[in-house]
């Protein structure tokens, strides 16, 4: 990875730039900065085309959206579906049944606390209760339902949350029930210092393969897709986009992965606007 101030240059002209949310594109309080508007203004104007590329459900991320005034489809759920500004779905992938019905009842095993991603909506039941404020960033819309197993049928995906012994526990029941395999992550939010996570997807949707599908929609090649991120499960984009660029606030683990590390923080802002500097778009500090 590259952490100077001058690019190298890239292999094809960027015609897309995929941006992350959280850790990334937004403010702490959830806006996006006038910067970054006008930034991602100055790239659609340059013949860069930009989508987002989030964890949350199109519910959480519309408003980002709509800042952005994105027109094209965005990847959410961390590709588990490409969508429309409005929400249409022009790809999905739900996760098996079996593994949600799997998950749901190693939960009860293990003293976490599980919901569902599904019909845009994050669903819970008693159990996560105590816990319904760390997933509202995914979804305007967090419903409680007294039967949590009966939206495993058509879920997008399954959420675990808890201690790090709790978390760890459960991705190791779930292994061995399904073979089902996922990483656990540490806590990266301020608010919640003590909640560990596991996400289950459908096998093999990642950012990266949603990403791969929108390019191909599209008609371009990964070669000529940059993306910012901060995570985790920013890295398979990172590893397929032709230009990766990582917010300073990442993870070391993370950093190594991006081909280029940007100055910018979370707390800084300015994200979209330093890449786009890069890629050569008229960015106008008085428009900013």
């Amino acid at each position: 990875m590259s952490g100077s101030a001058e690019a190298k240059a890239s292999p094809a002209q960027t015609r897309l730039v995929a941006v992350d949310l959280d850790g990334t594109l937004l403010a702490p309080d959830g806006t996006v900065r006038p910067s970054d508007i006008a930034a991602a203004a100055a790239l659609e104007a340059a013949g860069i085309a930009v989508c987002v590329c989030t964890g949350r459900l199109h519910s959480g991320a519309v408003q980002a959206i709509r800042a952005l005034a994105i027109t094209g489809p965005s990847v959410v759920l961390d590709g588990s579906y490409v969508v429309e500004p409005d929400g249409t779905e022009l790809h999905a992938a739900n996760l098996d049944a079996s593994v949600a019905d799997a998950a749901l009842r190693v939960t009860k095993d293990h003293d976490v606390a599980p919901f569902l991603f599904g019909e845009n909506q994050v669903w819970f039941d008693v159990r996560a209760r105590p816990h319904v404020d760390y997933v509202r960033i995914w979804s305007e819309s967090v419903r409680e339902t007294a039967t949590l197993s009966d939206r495993a049928r058509a879920t997008a995906g399954v959420l675990i949350v808890g201690s790090e012994s709790g978390a760890k526990r459960s991705r190791d029941a779930i292994h061995a029930a399904t073979g089902y395999e996922t990483k656990v992550l540490p806590p990266r939010r301020s608010a919640f210092p003590d909640l560990w996570a596991l996400v289950l997807r459908a096998p093999g949707a990642n950012k990266g393969t949603g990403l791969h599908w929108l390019a191909n929609r599209m008609g371009i090649s990964m070669s000529e897709v940059a993306c910012v991120g901060d995570w985790y499960n920013d890295v398979p984009m990172f590893e397929v986009a032709g230009r990766s660029f990582v917010m300073s606030n990442a993870p070391p683990e993370v950093k190594s992965t991006a081909t280029e590390q940007l100055a910018a923080s979370c707390d800084s802002g300015g994200a979209v606007m330093e890449v786009a500097r890069r890629l050569g778009a008229p960015v106008l500090t008085r428009s900013i």
